[in-house]
């Protein structure tokens, strides 16, 4: 908020089992804006699961194309009011690449946990300006990740939650989230991102099937002198509900 040039991200995710739930097929559309940047990406996701007694264990595949562009037409390169020659932004950029990812995922009635690399290739942005080329990656991010979810008495619900984030080249950094749900009716909580923001976080059910959440990022780092924070909105609705096959709300 406030912050010229600000990253927005906006996704749409569709997800469905199969006729005999062990196997799973989804699509993802995903648009990235900060400042001259921008990346748009497709993804077809498909899992397969295997159950155990108490426990489901789900490996998955993914297909990803994505372009990503620059806009340097608006780059400011100098406050001295001349035009510095650099060849790394005579024109724009416009790359389009394909990757592939995978994952693992465990859950069973009261706990969660999983692994991912959404990005297994390293994606090169490669730009040549008289013989001068500026080369532009994406490297593999890891995710960890996983939550307990403890039954507390017959109305509230407490879930405690972690993931990990892992890339070469930055630091590694750790989301941990904890919400407290009444049941049927929604939940609240608070969320800390390392070295970045701290988040109060809030869900409603409104529905059986039609599920509201929303999260505010007071910011931590230095950046915090120059916005007012970030908003999350997420809208999630489940078609062809059945209740009887669920006994309490999904929380994972």
């Amino acid at each position: 908020v406030s912050f010229p040039g600000s990253p927005f991200t906006g996704t749409l995710n569709v997800h469905t089992p199969l006729r005999d739930d062990r196997m799973g097929v989804g699509l993802s559309l995903i648009s990235d804006r900060a400042g001259a940047f921008s990346q748009n990406s497709f993804a077809g996701a498909y899992s397969y699961a295997l159950k155990f007694n108490r426990m489901r264990l789900s490996f998955g595949l993914q297909a990803m194309a994505t372009n990503f562009s620059v806009d340097l037409t608006g780059s400011r390169l100098s406050n001295t009011g001349q035009a510095p020659v650099d060849n790394a932004f005579a024109g724009n950029v416009s790359v389009f690449s394909v990757n592939f990812g995978t994952g693992a995922f465990l859950n069973g009635e009261n706990f969660f946990a999983g692994i991912s690399a959404p990005h297994l290739l390293n994606s090169g942005m490669e730009k040549k300006q008289a013989a001068d080329p500026t080369l532009a990656r994406q490297d593999m991010h890891l995710y960890l990740m996983g939550g307990y979810l403890w039954q507390m008495n017959a109305i509230l619900e407490l879930k405690p939650s972690a993931m990990i984030k892992v890339v070469k080249g930055a630091p590694v950094q750790a989301d941990m989230n904890l919400m407290l749900y009444g049941y049927k009716l929604g939940g609240i909580g608070l969320g800390y991102r390392s070295g970045d923001a701290l988040s109060v976080l809030a869900e409603v059910k409104a529905l059986p099937n039609l599920n509201f959440a929303y999260a505010f990022d007071f910011g931590m780092s230095r950046l915090a002198r120059y916005n007012s924070g970030s908003h999350e909105l997420i809208l999630q609705y489940r078609f062809g509900f059945n209740k009887q096959r669920l006994t309490s709300p999904r929380l994972f």
